[in-house]
């Protein structure tokens, strides 16, 4: 059920994808051997269709945060080194 409007949206990416956002190709599908993935660029695709603030990262990190704010790690302190 959606209450609210969606004000951004945040997207887990399989690792293969340029998240340098100083890069011309930020954003873009590096080497895949899905050749029909290869160079796109996801994150131009959903902000013109969706009109509203996308956040990307890999599948990786955007389960790691959230078994930090929701999970498993919810109460874990983190300390760096």
């Amino acid at each position: 059920m959606l209450i609210g409007a969606i004000e951004a949206l945040g997207v887990g990416m399989f690792g293969a994808v340029n998240l340098d956002r100083k890069s011309e190709k930020y954003s873009t599908v590096l080497n895949t051997p899905q050749i029909k993935r290869r160079h796109y660029t996801i994150l131009e695709k959903l902000e013109k269709d969706y009109k509203i603030p996308v956040y990307l990262d890999t599948d990786v990190n955007a389960a790691c945060l959230g078994e930090y704010h929701y999970g498993a790690g919810k109460q874990v302190e983190v300390s760096y080194i």
